[in-house]
């Protein structure tokens, strides 16, 4: 009886001790995932303050480019309507006598000169924040202002009209697809970028750890 005694004895003992590994293993497994989905948050928050930074970053560099081009592009305007208005100026008074012609073409060239000197103090602005293409860009309508200016001063009003408008409306429009393209208005309003996953598959592969 002692012996059967002392076996079942055995058997409970060695039955406690097999269960309290298993759960000892299972604790051990819990705080494991535990620890793990605590990296994981603190790996979310850093990615999502990485991904707020450059959000941020990317809206002021766009506030900065609009409120620059749109500043240019409004002394442009009003330069390129002062130069139709002084070579319309310089061909309608090709017949009046000579004072009431220098009188009334001085008054349109100093109209332009204002509106030019104007859309000039501009463009440094956009040459800074907006890059190379579209400051070339400004600069090409700039030289095809002048010449229209020097034909129209020579007396060459059919090569302004043929040539020189239809060279200066290319020249715009060429403009305003840089813009578009710059301020990514034909672009999907707002995309997450691949790189912000790679860094987060980064994080959390240094700090997670598998249970065994």
């Amino acid at each position: 009886m002692l012996a059967a005694f002392a076996a079942l004895w055995l058997y409970i003992t060695k039955a406690y001790g097999a269960e309290r590994a298993k759960n000892a293993a299972a604790y051990a497994d819990i705080e494991k995932l535990v620890a793990n989905t605590e990296a994981m948050t603190k790996a979310a928050k850093i990615i999502e303050a990485r991904i707020s930074i450059d959000v941020w970053s990317r809206q002021q560099r766009w506030d900065l480019q609009k409120t620059a081009l749109l500043e240019s592009l409004k002394e442009l305007a009003s330069a390129e309507a002062l130069l139709w208005a002084m070579v319309h100026c310089f061909s309608a008074t090709k017949g009046h006598a000579l004072d009431a012609r220098t009188v009334l073409r001085r008054e349109a060239n100093e109209k332009y000169n204002e509106a030019i000197n104007a859309f000039w103090r501009t463009k440094l602005a956009v040459q800074i924040v907006c890059g190379k293409e579209i400051a070339e860009q400004f600069e090409k309508i700039d030289r095809l202002f002048a010449i229209t200016r020097n034909r129209a001063t020579q007396g060459e009003f059919g090569d302004v009209w043929n040539v020189q408008l239809n060279e200066v409306l290319a020249a715009k429009k060429e403009l305003g697809n840089l813009i578009r393209k710059q301020l990514e208005f034909d672009e999907i309003p707002l995309t997450l970028n691949p790189v912000n996953f790679g860094d987060f598959k980064a994080l959390t592969d240094d700090t997670l750890q598998k249970p065994d």
